[in-house]
């Protein structure tokens, strides 16, 4: 009976399914196994982790490269700073400038100050002088007047004493 049987068609499916059924056995035998899939899928896990970190290390190089960028100066930033020195510098100028006019107005004071001082000690030295002519004469002048007093008191001693005698003697 066996033999017979496969010598027989079999009652199934008509011979458009018997093609499906072998182009499903054909797509199923050109399919990859589980196995080689799964290492397939592991090796591009792989890859994408190492292309993550290389990202994530070019992320963190970016990261401290724009750090970087915003502590240099940029270039408006350091217009403004030399706009400001040089502000600065000119405020500097002008109170150099001032300084100098107020140090020539205070040597010229000095000057005048200083020709003022030896005029004055001119001045008071002849005044020491003339006062010494002074002191001179009003000394002379007191000598000349106690002489005069004394002669002036003798002669009054003299008018009492006379005054006291009688006129023989």
């Amino acid at each position: 009976l066996l033999p017979n049987m496969a010598a027989m068609p079999e009652p199934g499916p008509s011979d458009d399914e018997s093609d499906k059924e072998e182009d499903q056995a054909s797509e199923l035998g050109s399919l990859i196994s589980f196995q080689n899939l799964e290492n397939v899928v592991k090796h591009i896990i792989r890859k994408f982790k190492s292309i993550e970190a290389y990202n994530e290390s070019n992320e963190a190089a970016m990261r401290s490269l724009k750090g970087e960028i915003e502590l240099r100066a940029t270039l408006t930033g350091l217009e403004e700073v030399i706009s400001e020195i040089n502000q600065r510098i000119d405020q500097q100028h002008e109170s150099l400038y001032a300084t100098k006019e107020a140090m020539t107005l205070a040597e010229s004071a000095v000057e005048k100050l200083k020709a003022n001082d030896a005029q004055i000690e001119k001045q008071l030295e002849s005044v020491i002088k003339e006062k010494a002519v002074q002191d001179r004469m009003i000394r002379e002048t007191q000598d000349a007047l106690q002489d005069k007093v004394s002669l002036a008191e003798l002669n009054m001693f003299e008018a009492k004493f006379a005054g006291y005698t009688t006129k023989s003697e």
